[in-house]
């Protein structure tokens, strides 16, 4: 067990370091790229192969509420939050820049990259799972250099590999309830068809259209950020 101690308690040495080196670093949020999508829906992937031609850091699942680090959880966010494009809410801005800029990371810096990464970059490429919500405001709110790259994958497709990872195992059907979280009217919106779900895979489906049909419908899509249909990149890439 003590050789085992020891390689944990270097490998959260080199982690805390890496996660200092991004720290001072003061990033600019434009020069970024941002790639979202659904848990499961083949972020992974791609933010690999970007990756490889960026050569920069990975800033993975930065929204996940359970995230020690997570400033949005005192905001109140939604797992799914949405925010109207033309809203002001200076609070999330603030904890956007913050992690924009590097100064908000989760313990896993090293998992998706290098410290030879961490040091020598000038950039970040974040992968940001369930924030597709977020595009038309954050494009309002930020002129991105590199346009944001959504990627969708087909609702069954998502639900099933989800259903099948195990990670939403604990998920039990109850009656849908309505986040009571800011700008939650999409949901009001919905709620008399949201109640009348009869399943945990109806439910999740649901919340896959919610969290990406606006985007999808947005006047500015694939104008202010790239929408990439997963199927599609596989075959005909």
């Amino acid at each position: 067990m003590k050789p085992l101690t020891e390689h944990w308690r270097v490998k959260k040495l080199k982690n805390n370091i890496a996660k200092s080196v991004i720290n001072n670093k003061n990033y600019s949020p434009l020069n970024n790229h941002y790639l979202f999508a659904d848990p499961r829906g083949g972020s992974t992937w791609l933010t690999e192969m970007v990756q490889k031609i960026t050569n920069e850091p990975i800033i993975w699942e930065p929204l996940h509420l359970n995230r020690k680090s997570s400033p949005f959880k005192a905001l109140n966010f939604d797992w799914r939050q949405y925010i109207p494009e033309d809203e002001t809410w200076e609070s999330a801005k603030n904890s956007f820049n913050l992690l924009f800029k590097g100064k908000v990371l989760n313990d896993g810096v090293l998992y998706h990259s290098t410290f030879k990464q961490c040091l020598t970059s000038s950039s970040l490429l974040f992968n940001i799972c369930r924030g597709s919500g977020l595009i038309p405001w954050l494009t309002k709110n930020y002129d991105f250099h590199y346009k944001p790259i959504h990627l969708i994958r087909h609702p069954f497709a998502v639900v099933s590999s989800q259903l099948r990872h195990g990670g939403w195992s604990q998920h039990k059907f109850t009656q849908f309830n309505i986040p009571e979280t800011p700008y939650n009217q999409y949901y009001i919106e919905h709620s008399e068809f949201l109640k009348s779900l009869k399943s945990i895979e109806q439910v999740m489906v649901a919340m896959w259209c919610i969290s990406n049909l606006r985007t999808l419908n947005n006047k500015r899509n694939n104008c202010d950020w790239i929408t990439i249909n997963y199927e599609n990149l596989i075959l005909n890439p």
